[in-house]
């Protein structure tokens, strides 16, 4: 199925998953030039489940959102409207307009997006470049913590993937 959401709170959240989710992923301040809320965001999905007594949205089985250029890919997506927090799980992409495609196992997000966390971050960058993390935390909206991250400029050697500096 193919939806679209133009203003709406679930709309604001799916918006705002793509902005602070490029931020996180790549640190890409022009991701947001335009507020979220003005952008309509078309998303597929094989089923969605509003669950009134646990105040959940989840959109599972290939689960594709789109606005302005970016895509996020997931097997399940989870908006919990208590606690105002987004979880996409389940071979996690995002693509930015930039051509740059992100990688992840799970992007959580949290009090109005400003907090975050991302397990299992592999980044192919439009120039070339890759960066690689085994976690990242978003602490208040302006500072991302990778930890064991890897970067190289470098294409991939097949005799020894890993980067000698990391």
């Amino acid at each position: 199925m193919f939806y679209r959401h133009h203003s709406n709170r679930l709309q604001t959240v799916l918006a705002a998953v793509f902005a602070v989710g490029l931020m996180l992923f790549a640190g890409d301040a022009q991701a947001v030039m335009t507020p979220p809320e003005q952008q309509p965001v078309d998303f597929r999905a094989a089923e969605l489940v509003h669950d009134d007594a646990a105040q959940t949205v989840t959109a599972l089985g290939d689960v594709e959102f789109v606005q302005a250029g970016k895509i996020l890919r997931a097997e399940k997506v989870v908006y919990n409207l208590t606690n105002d927090t987004v979880t996409a799980s389940g071979n996690v992409t995002l693509v930015n307009e930039l051509g740059d495609i992100h990688f992840a196992d799970q992007l959580e997000l949290s009090q109005d997006m400003k907090k975050g966390y991302i397990g299992g971050l592999l980044s192919l960058l439009s120039d070339g470049s890759r960066f690689t993390a085994r976690e990242g935390l978003r602490e208040d909206g302006n500072k991302t913590v990778m930890k064991d991250a890897a970067y190289t400029p470098c294409n991939v050697c097949e005799t020894n993937p890993d980067p000698l500096w990391q």
